[in-house]
């Protein structure tokens, strides 16, 4: 992975974890985009590039249309001693990667639970 779960800081991963547990989640409900991204075996050689490049982005919590109202909920009302940057998961979307780009490089993990596209938050 881009950034498995190890990769991602801690305080952020427990910022995750309190919040799964105050809202009877799975962190798996509520995914680091680095943790559904990696590189693909034959551009291993590009990992570091990759990874520098996707930094701050595989930092950002994905949060499910289902989830958002009381994941934001909580994040307004609770101190969670962190900056977490988190999207709003609404839609599918289709990628579609394209020759020459870093884009080919990557694998990605489906996304059942989000259908559609991502809004900042």
């Amino acid at each position: 992975m881009l950034h498995s779960k190890s990769n991602i800081p801690a305080h952020l991963v427990n910022v995750r974890k309190e919040l799964c547990n105050a809202l009877r989640l799975e962190t798996s409900d509520l995914p680091f985009a680095g943790e559904l991204v990696q590189v693909k075996s034959e551009d291993l050689h590009w990992q570091p590039a990759l990874e520098k490049l996707l930094h701050g982005f595989s930092l950002r919590l994905l949060v499910p249309d289902k989830h958002y109202k009381k994941v934001t909920r909580y994040i307004n009302q609770t101190n969670i001693g962190a900056r977490l940057v988190y999207y709003h998961v609404k839609d599918a979307i289709q990628i579609l990667p394209e020759d020459h780009t870093v884009f080919i490089s990557w694998t990605f993990t489906p996304i059942i639970l989000y259908p559609g596209g991502c809004s900042n938050r």
